[in-house]
């Protein structure tokens, strides 16, 4: 495992060491073989086979927990989710350098429609078996989580099913821009789920059943306004919870109603 892991060669182009690590160890899961489930390294392993910090290594585990390819479990460690994307050694290489604030965020929900929108279009034409057959579980998982309020195996299967959609479009370039901008977005998400309610996550899950039915139909037109109204209300769900985070600062001057570093979105990633 030690030799298999061991860093590669540094790239042409620059590139963030936490990507780079990112790479890797989605590398390392193709090159195992390694199934839904099992068991990845512990993040000192990672560490010490790799020659890089504990941070980068745990940034490097966000944007893999973020598209869907590893998921934390707590007090055991990290396993491998349910799918490896085709599309692994491009994640690295997309890059939007742009830092996200507060005041950025109603864009990147417009660039997220338009790539969500036009995916969702797509898939519906050519969505393989396979891939309906991954989505049907993920939305079974995805429905128990909303039941139980488990937000954080809710948030891994909301992400998982945005993701396997985009894989349905073919379009390496399509599918990492998709999982670029959901890890941009992720501590947004995590607000709305900070102040989320049973019924806000029902409706959630009814809205991606909407956007799976369509596409199973093949019916295009239908999928793409489907995914519209998801992720528009994804949106508003957002401005309300900031809303309510500013109403709730008139009591509070100190507060950082919705800064990225807030401790729920700290504590939720």
């Amino acid at each position: 495992m030690k030799e298999s892991m061991k860093p590669t060669a540094k790239p042409a182009y620059y590139q963030p060491a936490y990507q780079t690590v990112a790479a890797k160890i989605t590398e390392f899961i193709d090159v195992h073989k390694l199934k839904a489930g099992d068991r990845l390294p512990t993040e000192q392993q990672l560490c010490l086979q790799l020659g890089v910090s504990r941070t980068v290594v745990r940034e490097a585990i966000k944007v893999l927990v973020t598209t869907g390819q590893v998921f934390a479990r707590k007090g055991s460690g990290l396993y491998v989710a349910d799918a490896l994307p085709a599309h692994a050694a491009t994640i690295a290489s997309i890059d939007i350098p742009l830092s996200i604030e507060p005041s950025q965020m109603h864009h990147l929900f417009e660039f997220r429609k338009l790539l969500e929108i036009h995916a969702a279009g797509l898939a519906a034409e050519q969505i393989t078996y396979r891939e309906v057959r991954a989505i049907e579980e993920l939305l079974a998982r995805h429905k128990e989580s909303a039941e139980q309020m488990d937000l954080v195996e809710f948030d891994r299967t909301d992400n998982a099913f945005h993701q396997t959609i985009a894989q349905a479009t073919r379009n390496p370039f399509l599918i990492a821009s998709i999982s670029k901008v959901t890890q941009l977005q992720s501590w947004a998400i995590h607000i709305i789920l900070a102040g989320i309610t049973p019924g806000s996550l029902r409706l959630a899950v009814e809205q991606h059943h909407e956007i799976f039915e369509a596409i199973t139909r093949s019916n295009r037109d239908a999928a793409t306004q489907a995914m519209r109204t998801h992720i528009q209300t994804v949106e508003e769900c957002y401005e309300q919870e900031v809303r309510r985070r500013l109403h709730a600062s008139n009591l509070a001057p100190d507060a950082s109603p919705h800064s990225p570093t807030n401790n729920s979105e700290t504590e939720a990633q």
